[in-house]
């Protein structure tokens, strides 16, 4: 739709344009404005560990001027009339403190600001009624504090996607599922991002738990559609996770262990700046090892999370963040001590990033990140001497550099580029010399640079436009995406907000319900084009402390989407013989009506909600919904603090039947001198399951032993025993009759976890 014509040599031709037209004006401005106003910059930092506070609000008191921090805790407010003024910071989850500047005239005055977190322990958090909440809210986009994630019910330990499934326009395949559908898109379709680096595979356990430590989190923002130039390569959403940097003051460590596993957080100085390093390891295998027992499965996963900050400079910051998680599986079925049948599976992810963070001037800050990510899957099966190797992932190694100039009091300027270099594999070999060998093995490069301005032209609007331009090696494809967002405030209660945008993505995956270690992905190639979609929302906002009430509604059509033949060859070149080609759209109204501090706090979500998709060659080329369309989504989730350092939470989960197919019959095919039989489909996904529901609950109690802080919780999940329906099985005897079985999921689960932190 915005495809251009320009060719190679053109490419960076249009990225120097960009930056010339935001430096030129760089390199003329000698001064923050006019002589008779001036500007306050700096660090809203946490009281206790000295981290930086993202999205902290910063204000002018006695006038409308402010801002929120950015992912570094960094803030500037220009064109501030010269004398002394009372700047406030606050943050949910901390106090409020004033503080008195002196502004002068041409200049900056830099401060730290440093909050004192609210009567916290353990993730239980007391919100002060006089905080600031931030009124220029981006559309679709959710802060979560991760404080809220301790609160709710879990199946044996928190987890960040499935308290993300209980958000509007968020959904899951299944309970046992961690992939996230954001409004009617796949869960490859979602940018997450950890420290700035791309994850492909967040999930544990066969897709039941995430790759994401909640005690090793400091920041989680979700956008769900509309999200602004300086993010791409995605059709959907925006996930981005932001790890804990350390406490500068002091060596601490907390940690927990549950049913499932155990969790353990140290942090401390280092220097003038902070290391943070965090592990977890479920410990099944250990207790099969311990209880000798043969012929069962042995199993685990691990996670370990590391992040290393140098402050050696005052303009300068260093960072070093890693991730590193697998999943092992080893079944091995032995007589006479050797190997009859065997399965070995493992898959799991690594990144590594560094950034470097640089302050230009009071109003240009600086951010370059050098990144690698990887996801890996080897699977190997052995019968009396007869193997089978499987062996796929995904690597990609990029750099970003992105910059952010706060020109005036009007404009907010962000600009940068972002290059990437992917590699996939899939390769098999079926038994030795059989011939049955697949290498399919592919690489690409893809570039990007992007620039938008965030221009307030009066108290009442907000306009961000932003343009990115994307260059993949793949079929030389040059894209243009502009995006568009408008904010509208009609007092201080009240605002309406609208954007629109294209999108396009260079990647697309299989994926198997169950088998997140199968993931297949793979890199759009000569034969097909980038899938793309057009996203339009807008939605009316309401905030009256301690409420909150947003209600939006969007539309995005899609085409050049992939689903797989399961006919194909894995083994072609081109990607055009292995999926389908086909269009869509999802369209939905979203209410969320959230109560964020107090005695009782928590929300309630509903989606009503449609995606569909048409392919050439499926359904008999008609529009069928999609697996994950459910018309009707209701969440509700609660915390309430009972007193005597006891609390109560719970969840409550009303969805509409997910959709199948329902046979119609069956037929034979002779062959290879057998009949087989097979199954006729009817119409695809033409018929829905009852509708699921589900409650949580959890219980916990705090209290001090030790000199430290301590916490016991009682979570208690499917609390009623409701089975709901995972999928219905056909089966058709020899006088063509079907018996239908359904399989079902988690019965009532009762865990106990106990944390500590010193």
């Amino acid at each position: 739709m915005f495809k251009t014509n320009l060719i190679s040599k053109k490419q960076y031709i249009f990225v120097m344009l960009l930056y010339l037209f935001i430096t030129i004006p760089l390199h003329s401005q000698s001064d923050i404005s006019s002589s008779i106003k001036g500007g306050i910059s700096g660090y809203i930092l946490d009281l206790q560990t000295k981290e930086p506070l993202i999205s902290a609000n910063v204000l002018i008191m006695g006038t409308s001027r402010g801002t929120v921090t950015n992912k570094s805790g960094y803030f500037v407010v220009p064109d501030i009339q010269v004398g002394t003024v009372i700047l406030r910071a606050s943050m949910v989850g901390y106090g409020t403190i004033d503080s008195t500047i002196e502004v002068r005239p041409g200049k900056f005055t830099s401060v730290k600001l440093r909050l004192r977190e609210a009567a916290t322990v353990l993730g239980e958090v007391v919100i002060e009624e006089n905080i600031i909440k931030d009124k220029d809210k981006t559309i679709s986009t959710i802060s979560l504090p991760v404080a809220d994630l301790q609160k709710l019910p879990a199946v044996g330990e928190t987890d960040l996607l499935r308290t993300l499934q209980l958000l509007p326009g968020v959904q899951a395949s299944s309970e046992i599922s961690t992939g996230l559908y954001i409004r009617g898109g796949s869960p490859d379709q979602n940018l997450i991002l950890l420290d700035g680096i791309t994850v492909y595979n967040p999930s544990h356990f066969f897709g039941f738990f995430s790759t994401f430590n909640s005690d090793a989190i400091k920041n989680v923002k979700l956008i769900k559609g509309g999200f602004p130039a300086e993010y791409g390569g995605r059709l959907s959403a925006v996930l981005d996770i932001t790890n804990k940097e350390g406490n500068r003051n002091r060596f601490s460590a907390s940690g927990s262990t549950s049913l499932i596993s155990s969790k353990l957080l140290v942090e401390g100085p280092l220097g003038n700046g902070s290391f943070m390093l965090s592990g977890r390891r479920t410990y099944l295998d250990l207790i099969l090892m311990a209880a000798n027992l043969k012929d069962v499965p042995n199993y685990y996963f691990y996670d370990l999370n590391g992040k290393i900050n140098i402050d050696e400079f005052e303009n300068d910051k260093f960072s070093l963040s890693m991730y590193a998680g697998d999943d092992v599986l080893d079944f091995t079925i032995k007589e006479n001590n050797v190997a009859r049948q065997a399965l070995n599976i493992s898959w799991g992810n690594k990144t590594l990033s560094a950034k470097w963070t640089h302050l230009f001037s009071d109003q240009i800050y600086s951010n370059l990140i050098v990144a690698g990510s990887s996801f890996k899957s080897l699977t190997k099966f052995g019968l009396s001497g007869f193997d089978m190797h499987f062996d796929n992932g995904i690597s990609d190694y990029s750099i970003k550099p992105d910059i952010e100039w706060y020109p005036s009091s009007e404009h907010i300027v962000k600009f940068g580029l972002w290059g990437t270099y992917y590699q996939v594999k899939y390769n098999t070999e079926v038994g030795e010399n059989t011939g049955f060998i697949t290498n399919a093995n592919a690489h690409s490069k893809y570039f990007a640079g992007y620039a938008q301005d965030e221009w307030k032209p009066n108290v009442f609007w907000t306009l961000t436009s932003g343009l990115r331009y994307n260059f993949y090696s793949l079929g030389s494809r040059n894209y243009i995406e502009p995006r568009f967002q408008a904010l509208y405030r009609m007092d201080d209660r009240w605002s309406i907000i609208g954007s629109l945008g294209y999108y396009t993505q260079y990647t697309t995956l299989i994926t198997w319900e169950g088998a997140s270690f199968a993931d297949l992905w793979f890199l759009i190639d000569e034969t097909i084009r980038p899938l793309e979609a057009m996203q339009y929302v807008l939605g009316i906002h309401f905030r009256d402390e301690p409420f909150s009430i947003e209600l939006e509604t969007y539309y995005k059509p899609m085409k050049e989407l992939t689903e797989f033949n399961l006919t194909s060859q894995m083994d072609s070149k081109n990607l055009s013989e292995i999926f389908y080609i086909g269009s869509g759209y999802s369209t939905g109204i979203e209410l969320f009506i959230q109560k964020y501090y107090g005695a009782l706090t928590g929300w309630v979500g509903y989606t009503l909600s449609k995606t569909v998709r048409t392919f050439d060659g499926i359904n008999n080329n008609k529009t069928y919904p999609a697996k994950w369309d459910f018309t009707h989504y209701l969440t509700v989730t609660g915390s309430y603090n009972l007193g005597s350092d006891w609390s109560l939470g719970s969840t409550l989960v009303i969805t509409s039947g997910t959709t199948y197919t329902v046979p119609t019959g069956t037929y034979q095919i002779d062959f290879g001198g057998g009949s087989y039989t097979y199954l006729r489909s009817g119409d695809k996904n033409a018929h829905r399951l009852e509708p699921y529901h589900r409650l949580d609950v959890s219980v916990s109690k705090i209290w001090k032993m030790w000199n430290g802080d301590w916490k016991i919780s009682l979570n208690v999940y499917n609390t009623y025993n409701h089975r709901n329906v995972w999928y219905r099985n056909y089966d058709y005897d020899d006088d063509g009759e079907p018996k239908i079985t359904d399989v079902r999921l988690l019965p009532i689960v009762p865990t106990l976890e106990l944390s500590f932190k010193f």
